[in-house]
This record gives C-alpha cells, structure tokens and sequence, in this order.
C-alpha cells in the first residue's frame, strides 16, 4: 500500500496486509516504546513513537523523503518533525483500518 504526501516530499510503502505475527509484534513494541517514555505523552511524541516502531519492525518500506533521506536518522537533528508527525499519523490510521472489523 503506497502511501505520499507530495507537498512534504515523503513516500513510502506499508503491507496490504498484516499477518497476526506482524501485528503483535508492531503492538508489543509500540507498548513497550510508551511504556518506557518517561514524562507525559504528547501527539508529538505519540506519532514519532508510532513512526520509529513502524519502521524498526519493518512495516515501512521504500522510504523516499526529500528532507530526510534516512527513515532511520543517526540523529534527532536529521529528522523532519513534520515528515515524522504526517507518517506516524498515517500508520495510526493505517494499523486502524487494517484491523477494523466491519459490522454485519
């Protein structure tokens, strides 16, 4: 599933489907991401949480960016707050979607 945001010049793909293997292990990370954080947990902090576990797990492939050519920055320095704050929004409603159930 191609997902872009042409005006931050960022694109990347995710799964079309997650198995029950992805899913659990996307959700215990991103768990044990928050429950580490230390202080309160702002949407800033929530979508960034979102973004590193996404990409650390390997559901984010075919990183392109314009201003952040590294989905995994060295450095908080090199990363791009609103390319960080739009892809972790998008996974959020991605991982949402994807485990929907629809009603009868």
């Amino acid at each position: 599933m191609h997902k872009a945001h042409e005006m931050l010049g960022v694109s990347f793909d995710l799964p079309d489907s997650l198995t029950v293997r992805q899913l659990d292990a996307y959700q215990m990370a991103l768990q044990n991401a928050i429950a580490k954080l230390n202080g309160t947990l702002t949407d800033a902090r929530y979508y960034a949480i979102l973004y590193g576990v996404a990409v650390e797990s390997g559901l984010v492939t075919n990183w392109q960016s314009a201003t952040m050519p590294n989905a995994a920055p060295a450095s908080v320095d090199d990363a791009d707050a609103r390319v960080i704050y739009w892809t972790g929004k998008t996974i959020r409603e991605y991982v949402r979607a994807i485990t929907e159930i629809p009603p009868n």
